[in-house]
């Protein structure tokens, strides 16, 4: 077990990834946080809803991928703008074109 430093409440010597300190439990401020700014999950699912919502139910599809964009926007991931306008975009699309065949198959 390699130790390159040290616990400042005990002194026990900690692995340099350690995030608590083994013999008192003291925290090491290293950090174990999720890499969300690097992957694209949310951003994908939104997305993917977002394409969804134009052709099939776009009052469910919609709002799904609204906010799984505005998530993955606030989020910063690589993606997250683009989920973000195409969950605005795609919804509204998704209605002018139920309303354009509905027209057409009930003559309206």
């Amino acid at each position: 077990m390699e130790t390159t430093k040290f616990c400042q409440a005990c002194g026990e010597g900690l692995i340099a990834t350690a995030a608590v300190c083994p013999k008192c439990g003291t925290m090491t401020g290293v950090a174990n946080r999720p890499a969300t700014s690097g992957t694209n999950t949310l951003s994908t699912l939104a997305i993917v809803f977002s394409i969804v919502s134009v052709l099939f139910l776009p009052i469910l599809f919609g709002p799904i991928a609204l906010i799984l964009g505005i998530i993955a926007a606030v989020r910063k991931e690589p993606r997250g703008t683009l989920a973000l306008i195409l969950s605005i975009v795609c919804p509204i699309m998704g209605f002018i074109f139920g309303f354009v065949f509905a027209a057409m198959m009930y003559g309206l």
